[in-house]
């Protein structure tokens, strides 16, 4: 499943919104309200980067629809994704992690999932 033409990660541009960078992030990681990469699973995201992130610059972040993410381990279609500890994306069933969002695309380490925001909450 691909996205169509060059759209980037939000599925709409009213789902994308800025937000000051507080580390460097590389397109598609997960970016906390803080403006950090979030690199666990009970840390809530604020959405995906949209672009490559630079501490202390205004940076575009996707909060709703569907984002290409880095995969950080080997997920199936549907899989609930959380970030792991390099801010790549798994499949998660641990009891208390957030989930961000459900696998539209499967994946293994080092290729891109297409993820589906949905913020799920706790498992």
């Amino acid at each position: 499943m691909a996205l169509p033409g060059n759209m980037g990660l939000a599925a709409r541009p009213e789902d994308e919104l800025t937000i000051t960078a507080t580390a460097t992030g590389a397109y598609g990681q997960p970016i906390g309200y803080d403006g950090a990469i979030v690199a666990n699973a009970t840390t809530p995201i604020f959405g995906v980067l949209t672009a490559a992130a630079v501490s202390g610059k205004s940076t575009s972040v996707a909060t709703q629809g569907i984002c290409d993410c880095p995969a950080g381990g080997t997920i199936a279609i549907g899989d609930a994704l959380a970030p792991n500890s390099t801010g790549r994306f798994v499949a998660t069933t641990t009891s208390g992690d957030l989930v961000f969002g459900r696998a539209l695309s499967a994946a293994t380490v080092g290729q891109r999932v297409l993820l589906h925001i949905v913020r799920a909450g706790k498992i």
